[in-house]
């Protein structure tokens, strides 16, 4: 029997040697979990800081582990990884280790896009069915942390927002329900080929009971009546068609008050959230958008005929990134404002638009912009925020508190 199949069935890691690979927020509440269990922890991140033991550069490659609990963020291309698989030692993440310690019936959401508000749907679903449960994984607290905290001692369910780089690290993971919302190229600068992408997101599905990458939009649309959501665009009528079909294949009779979740469902920060209006111009904050498919999706909540300043940019993620030039297809986009690493390759992609600017970053472009009444500021960067930002949660406050200096200027 493997050490991982040990851990599951003794429920404990009594006297074992764990290397906890990461020391993110996963990680720290990953290392308080196998310490609550009887583990032995060690730390390994890529920089000495407080809680870490060994640095990646400094760390002692004859140390002697039963396990290693790696962060997702981690490449598998990584020397490390090599080192340890030829040491015969099993590595595995926290969303595998941790689920076996809970009979908590999970609902499981991926896809490129939409996880994060759906996640949210669900759980604001719950809240209105008075239903117990919890929210984590990629959104909201670390699987790990959660299970330790007494108040959820008597969830009814967990719902789960799951990105690829976790799955990719799910063995014998088993939701009770298992959503795929959508998939699209994303993330190829760790994936060698959108194939590998795929066969990532899948794996949520191995041993779901009930798993689901489809909706017939037409049946719920007919059953309620969607005109009256707050949240805009047709991505979310698609959220909301899987957030009700997860709950029914969960069990859960909603019928009665699915309609006042779509009807309240206020949305999630930094997804097409309504940052507020200055100077009779509206100003969204997309934050969140780190691929094309995610800024097309934005751009089709607006009608034609109001005119769209598009913010791009953020950090580089392939050398080809002529799907952008999808984008022209909107002849209501005003300008094109490009900032951050990206910035470049987007002028150039752009090149014989006359309608682009180029920055530095986002403080220039705001303080550039000088949109007439009724046009829209769409800040939606469709690249990731680690150039700039320490997160897309970061970039979108940041992106808020600029508008609000323009309104104190004012």
């Amino acid at each position: 029997m493997s050490i991982l199949n040990h851990i599951k069935n003794q429920k404990n890691f009594k006297e074992l040697k764990v290397l906890v690979w990461g020391y993110g927020v996963s990680g720290k509440a990953t290392k308080d979990f196998l310490i609550k269990f009887g583990a032995n922890v060690t730390v390994l991140d890529y920089k000495k800081a407080e809680g870490v033991d060994y640095s990646e550069q400094d760390f002692d490659q004859s140390l002697k582990f039963d396990l290693v609990v790696k962060s997702p963020g981690i490449a598998w291309e990584h020397p490390l990884v090599k080192h340890f698989q030829e040491s015969k030692i099993e590595i595995t993440g926290e969303m595998e280790l941790v689920s076996s310690f809970s009979n908590v019936p999970i609902i499981a959401v991926t896809g490129s896009n939409g996880k994060s508000t759906t996640v949210n749907m669900l759980s604001f679903a719950l809240k209105k069915l008075k239903i117990p449960h919890f929210m984590g994984g990629n959104w909201g607290l670390p699987y790990a942390e959660i299970l330790l905290d007494p108040q959820y001692q008597n969830a009814k369910f967990a719902v789960l927002e799951l990105s690829s780089f976790q799955l990719e690290l799910v063995e014998d993971f088993a939701p009770l329900v298992a959503c795929l919302l959508n998939i699209t190229p994303n993330h190829m600068e760790r994936y060698s080929n959108f194939k590998e992408y795929k066969e990532a997101k899948y794996k949520i599905a191995t041993h779901a009971q009930y798993f689901f990458d489809c909706v017939d939009l037409e049946e719920f649309e007919q059953k309620f009546d969607l005109s009256k959501a707050k949240v805009k665009g047709k991505h979310n009528v698609s959220n909301f068609a899987f957030c009700y079909r997860a709950l029914k294949a969960a069990g859960i009779n909603c019928d009665d008050l699915f309609q006042k979740v779509i009807e309240d469902f206020p949305g999630i920060p930094h997804r097409l959230e309504y940052a507020g209006t200055y100077q009779g111009v509206r100003y969204y904050n997309d934050s969140k958008s780190t691929n094309v498919e995610a800024t097309i999706t934005a751009l089709e909540a607006f009608p034609l005929k109001e005119k769209v300043h598009l913010i791009l940019g953020g950090k580089n993620r392939s050398e080809d990134i002529s799907e952008f030039k999808e984008l022209l297809k909107f002849k209501n986009i005003e300008s094109y404002r490009f900032f951050g690493q990206a910035a470049s390759k987007l002028e150039k992609c752009f090149e014989n638009n006359e309608n682009i600017f180029k920055y530095h970053d986002l403080a220039q472009v705001m303080k550039d912009l000088k949109p007439k009444v009724g046009e829209i500021i769409l800040f939606s960067p469709g690249f990731p925020s680690y150039d700039q930002y320490q997160n897309f949660n970061e970039r979108g406050e940041h992106f808020k508190s600029l508008l609000a200096s323009k309104k104190a200027d004012q």
